[in-house]
């Protein structure tokens, strides 16, 4: 009876370590999103609001196979907001202290481990098909500065940590980003600063 017991006990044990680590058979994607700032204009008076906005659809092209992927339930899909006075690129650049924050759809937040002064992190909401992002920056001082979205290159669907993960790359989707205001004083960006910032004056 016991060694049936013992038997039982070992197959269950068996069933379940098999089950917890079934080979993935999903690739690994990459994703292509656009986030715009509004009003788009080179300068915004102290008090205004810029709004930052992106709405992903849940069913998004992969740019590896180029086929339609439905990418429901991402875990905490997230990216940051670097924030840097231009004036300032060569030394003590972050500028988070320069607004105000508030949220509409998704958060801004501050992680106090990841660079206060410079970044903020932001996190998208999930509704019945899309996730959104809808926050705004109040500025409270003049200067000029530059926003940066970086891409969040491990994106992952809930109880899913290490299959079909998603490398989501933010792009900046304004027609004009104002980028002369920080390439007249510093010279021209990279490829990929170029696609993911904007800048602007505050007065």
């Amino acid at each position: 009876m016991v060694n049936r017991a013992v038997y039982f006990g070992s197959l269950l044990l068996a069933i379940l370590l098999s089950d917890c680590h079934k080979p993935c058979n999903l690739p690994n994607y990459s994703f292509l999103v656009n986030e715009t700032f509004s009003p788009e204009k080179d300068s915004i008076h102290i008090g205004d609001t810029l709004w930052l906005t992106c709405t992903i659809p849940e069913t998004l092209k992969d740019i590896n196979s180029q086929n339609e992927i439905d990418f429901s339930q991402a875990e905490d899909l997230a990216s940051d907001l670097v924030i840097s006075d231009i004036s300032k690129f060569d030394s003590e650049r972050g500028a988070v202290d320069s607004f105000n924050y508030t949220q509409i759809q998704g958060s801004i937040h501050t992680d106090q481990s990841a660079d206060p002064q410079g970044v903020k992190q932001l996190s998208f909401e999930e509704n019945s098909n899309s996730y959104l992002l809808q926050v705004g920056l109040i500025a409270k001082k003049a200067g000029a500065y530059i926003m940066t979205m970086p891409d969040n290159p491990h994106v992952y669907r809930k109880g899913m940590p290490n299959c079909g993960t998603a490398n989501f790359q933010f792009l900046n989707g304004n027609t004009k980003q104002h980028l002369y205001l920080f390439e007249n004083i510093w010279g021209q960006l990279s490829n990929y600063d170029s696609t993911h910032s904007y800048c602007f004056k505050v007065y």
